[in-house]
């Protein structure tokens, strides 16, 4: 880890004196000598990062290294705000404590110390080489006859009232895959009339798990769309949508149920399942009190409802239904595990093992004990190395020689897949103890935060974010990160982690002072040495040291409520003022103005803020590259676009609005803008966007037609385009949770320049259209079309649909189009359609 932390800071060097060097007058000479040295004590740490586990010595010279960075780095981000002597002064002494770490070296006798196996290996395919598809997680083998048993129990068997059938097993067993697979079988889907899926995890919350049971089975339509294949004829009420739509009583609802108590959701929920064959699935729950917090709200409801849990406790599964014997889930046969290996393992050579290494291979199945996490996680371990005997031996024998020292089979296995990632990739890995337990996490925040923390390296001819898209497939090829929703272009767009590997993230943040989960100050490192501070829902507030912390945080994620004054500590303490990330899950009051003091800014999140204008401070912050809200609407002042390193301006559910006409020539970063306000600004400045990726824009977009027009074709590296129609004309058909309303006599602009778009993947169109598309019109490589309240009154069947129009269409939705009672006959011969 040493290694990736000075790879980083000596690229930082490199570029502050490229971009920073007026402000570093009077340090240059030992700015230079510190980066000379540095590069000098680089060159041993892949060796020595790869022997500290087992060399106390080594440990203690890495982790120097290690603290001597950190601190450089603080000291110059530092200097940097206030170029004071004293500051110079330190300077001085980093490279003093450097000059004693490189004599060390020599007087502790830490010379050779090469490893067999690296902890920091670089082996593998290429960059652009491209492996076999990924073997998702609920296609994975040795479940087949629990999966038709357990069918049978949900299904086959008719009871009087509700059951519950258990599933039990260890960690990394395979339950939750097996639940899945399950849970999305279409058998299922038509048996019960509502289904539910919620995760309990250590740390639950009994309302919010009631909470989300009632959002799945309130809807008046299970969400299927991921699913769903076409079937030809279908009526508009069948089309499965991407988003769910609500009525403007189901709103108010909703409102409702989010102000209601524990006790009251729960009755709420027994009422609506009390009637109805259910199906509810209770994945990961860990102790009998959760259970009896949820038990009162699952009625007896129609003969056949079902509750099915997951557990690694079977204490729990018989206290849930005495009746009901748990299922529990046996280790794999040794035949699927070696199965299951050369899936992971020889992917690319369509999972065949060669004849010379099938002996070894067996070796490595039989450590893992039928366990699945562990044969995937040693699969993917061996999928990046190199496929020879002498390597493959070292390996073993790397195994063999920690399993002697007591370390268990399963954590040796992880831990040797962690170890074995090369330097750069192994910060990404360790980031992902920040997130809750069992969570999807969206690639694109994933990816954000990444760049944000300066953990991607540069390539020529690749932009930051699509090395990162490499690093997030690679994590994925090697089992330590699972691939949760594709898009609809069939790459990533959520990943999740299994917990055992959360667990070894947040071990081994901990100990290379990397990251700080929720500021237990019981826990073994102190918190005020941690470069990160992650604080969940469940955090005991007594334990929120903001003043020990303030002075050394690089990133702060806020992810439970924030008081007033706990909002001042943050953007007015006077030592905080090196973070690179801020993030703010939670709403706030106001964006204070010291939020422009924050200058190494480069990722600020917040869930939503009340008062929607931004301080025109926040133009000070002139490293920011992403700027994500929530649930709110903002007004940015002209100085926030004169920020040149924006890279992702997003607005969740909401807008934003743009004052008077800001020059925004200076946004060659800039790959995100979601969703702003059309205006005058566009004449001059959406031209100017060059580098856009993804666009979406609302507004009255008819008065703004031509420049539109003229300025959309210009994007020429544009991947997505959302387009929505907005005015103040009421309408019975208008949807309820946008914060806008069609108007009836304005319409979206022509699609002529679509075509010329060649990149464009995704297309969202809402409002009125003046007439039906013709489909050559529309990019070549489009994978998903979402026309919605588009009130065409012609009749779609004259949509003339050419032979091999549309080639990449995967995803088509279409919403308020009355006359549509079936697909136009073309549109079923596009053979690449999904949904």
């Amino acid at each position: 880890m040493a290694e990736a932390v000075v790879t980083f800071f000596l690229q930082k060097l490199i570029d502050l004196v490229a971009q920073e060097a007026d402000f570093l007058v009077g340090v240059e000479e030992q700015l230079q000598l510190l980066r000379i040295d540095l590069q000098w004590i680089h060159s041993f740490l892949k060796d020595a990062d790869g022997r500290s586990k087992e060399n106390e010595r080594v440990k203690l010279w890495v982790s120097q290294v290690r603290d001597v960075t950190y601190d450089a780095e603080d000291v110059i981000d530092t200097f940097l705000i206030k170029i004071e002597s004293h500051q110079r002064k330190k300077i001085e002494e980093i490279n003093k404590r450097i000059e004693r770490i490189k004599h060390n070296k020599s007087s502790y006798g830490i010379e050779d110390i090469r490893v067999e196996i690296s902890g920091s290996s670089n082996e593998g395919p290429s960059r652009g080489e491209k492996l076999a598809p990924i073997v998702e997680e609920v296609d994975v083998v040795g479940f087949e006859d629990d999966v038709k048993t357990l069918t049978r129990k949900l299904i086959g068997e008719e009871t009087k009232g509700r059951t519950v059938i258990s599933i039990v097993g260890m960690g990394g067993l395979g339950k939750t895959i097996v639940a899945k697979k399950i849970y999305n079988s279409s058998d299922i889907e038509r048996h019960f009339d509502y289904h539910a899926w919620v995760v309990v995890s250590q740390n639950y919350q009994i309302r919010k798990l009631l909470l989300d049971i009632i959002k799945c089975v309130m809807v008046p339509e299970r969400k299927k769309s991921e699913r769903k294949k076409f079937e030809g004829k279908f009526e508009r009420k069948d089309f499965e949508r991407k988003e769910l739509e609500r009525t403007e009583s189901e709103r108010k609802e909703f409102e409702i149920l989010e102000s209601m108590g524990e006790e009251a959701l729960g009755m709420k929920l027994s009422e609506h399942l009390n009637q109805r064959r259910y199906l509810v699935v209770i994945d990961d729950i860990w102790c009998i009190e959760a259970w009896e917090g949820l038990e009162s709200a699952f009625p007896k409801g129609k003969p056949g409802s079902r509750v099915l849990i997951t557990t690694r406790n079977k204490e729990v599964a018989l206290f849930t239904d005495i009746q009901s014997p748990p299922h529990e889930l046996s280790l794999l046969r040794e035949d699927k595990c070696w199965e299951l290996f050369c899936k992971k393992a020889f992917r690319d050579v369509n999972y065949s093992c060669p004849t010379d290494l099938e002996i070894l291979g067996k070796k490595f199945v039989e450590k893992c004990g039928g366990l699945p996490l562990a044969v995937v996680a040693m699969g993917g371990f061996l999928l990046r190395k190199a496929r020879s005997s002498t390597e493959w031996e070292k390996v073993l024998k790397t195994i063999r020689l920690h399993l002697n020292e007591g370390q268990s089979q399963i954590s040796r296995i992880l831990a040797l897949s962690y170890d074995g990632l090369p330097y750069y990739m192994k910060s990404c890995f360790l980031y992902f103890g920040i997130f809750p337990e069992d969570i999807e996490i969206r690639k694109k925040r994933l990816i954000q935060l990444w760049v944000a923390e300066g953990f991607i390296q540069e390539r020529r001819g690749e932009t930051l974010e699509e090395v990162a898209e490499e690093y997030l497939q690679e994590l994925i090829d090697r089992s330590l990160i699972q691939l949760a929703k594709k898009s609809s272009g069939g790459g990533v767009k959520a990943c999740c982690i299994h917990d055992l590997l959360r667990e070894l993230s947040i071990l081994e943040a901990r100990e290379d002072k990397f990251l700080q989960v929720d500021g237990n100050i019981e826990d073994s490192a102190s918190p005020s040495s941690s470069r990160r501070f992650v604080i969940h829902q469940n955090i005991n507030r007594r334990y929120v040291p903001l003043d020990l912390l303030a002075s050394n945080l690089c990133s702060l994620s806020w992810l439970t409520k924030m008081s007033k004054e706990e909002l001042k500590v943050i953007f007015s303490h006077g030592s905080f003022k090196l973070p690179r990330v801020l993030d703010i899950g939670v709403t706030i009051s106001r964006l204070p103005k010291e939020v422009g003091d924050l200058i190494h800014l480069r990722y600020l999140g917040i869930y939503c803020i009340e008062n929607e204008t931004l301080p025109s401070s926040i133009g000070n912050l002139r490293n920011l590259q992403t700027i994500n809200m929530g649930k709110c609407n903002i007004h940015a002042p002209n100085s926030f676009w004169k920020l040149q390193q924006l890279r992702n301006v997003r607005v969740g559910a909401g807008k934003i609005g743009v004052v008077g006409c800001p020059q925004m020539d200076r946004l060659k970063n800039l790959q995100t803008l979601n969703m702003v306000t059309v205006g005058r600004w566009i004449e001059h400045g959406l031209s100017q966007l060059t580098n856009l990726r993804k666009l979406g824009m609302h507004g009255t977009l008819s008065l703004h037609e031509e420049v539109l027009s003229r300025s959309i074709v210009k994007l020429e590296h544009l991947h997505s385009l959302k387009l929505i129609g907005a005015g103040k004309t009421q309408s019975k058909r208008l949807f309820s949770f946008k914060p806008f309303n069609l108007i009836e006599d304005d319409t979206m602009l022509t699609f002529a320049f679509f075509e010329h778009l060649g990149h464009l993947h995704t297309l969202y169109l809402l409002g009125r259209l003046k007439e039906l598309p013709r489909l050559h019109e529309f990019p070549p490589n489009l994978t998903k079309l979402t026309l919605k309240y588009s009130f065409l009154e012609q009749d779609p069947m004259e949509w003339t649909v050419m032979e091999g129009a549309m080639p990449s269409l995967k995803c088509l939705s279409i919403r308020d189009c009355d006359s549509l009672k079936m697909l136009p006959e073309g549109l079923l011969q596009v053979t690449t359609r999904e949904e």
